[in-house]
């Protein structure tokens, strides 16, 4: 079932031939939830627990924050977080605006496992179980770091050179906007100076 509550064909799904025809129709609505969510590539999708554990981890989750499952799930999402983020109770808030209104919705900076910072859309949404009990909360993570990184570049009126300490000191209108991603976020080291 599609989230419109439709019957999805997945026998027509690419892909998907390692199953017989049987093997799909028996195939529960959450089976069917469980591959979809796992399909997503470019999007993260995760679910943490009420104590603020990660309780799930997909292939998208794993290619933007570079975690596999087995490293990530049972540690806190706080960890994703920036360390100003943490001091400033940001992971508590989130939970609590989503336990409070079922929704919260944000666009800031999260870090990597290789510590690298990434821009990111950031939607949690608060899941339910049958009686209508509270259960984890569902995050779905778009790393927009590429967008960022452009708009920065567009109001700085240059583009950024990322020497190898990490400082951006120069212009350069050859630069790619890969390596401005590490930058982009400005911390003390983070300079850009207008090109002439």
């Amino acid at each position: 079932f599609d989230f419109m509550g439709r019957r999805l064909n997945l026998l027509d799904t690419p892909g998907h031939n390692d199953f017989s025809e049987d093997t799909y129709r028996t195939l529960s609505a959450a089976d069917c939830a469980v591959m979809l969510i796992d399909s997503v590539k470019d999007y993260a999708i995760f679910t943490v627990a009420p104590d603020g554990l990660v309780a799930s981890w997909n292939a998208g989750a794993q290619r933007v924050f570079g975690y596999t499952e087995a490293e990530i799930v049972g540690q806190p999402v706080d960890a994703l977080f920036t360390p100003e983020d943490r001091e400033r109770g940001v992971p508590q808030q989130e939970r609590e605006t989503a336990r409070l209104e079922g929704r919260a919705e944000d666009e800031r900076w999260y870090v990597r496992k290789d510590g690298t910072t990434i821009w990111v859309q950031n939607s949690v949404s608060l899941t339910h179980d049958d009686a209508g009990q509270p259960l984890h909360l569902v995050k779905l993570i778009h790393n927009i770091s590429e967008r960022k990184v452009a708009e920065r570049r567009q109001r700085l009126g240059c583009r950024m050179e990322v020497e190898p300490d990490g400082n951006v000191s120069a212009c350069d209108p050859s630069h790619s906007v890969a390596s401005d991603v590490r930058c982009a976020r400005p911390t003390a080291g983070c300079h850009c100076h207008r090109g002439h």
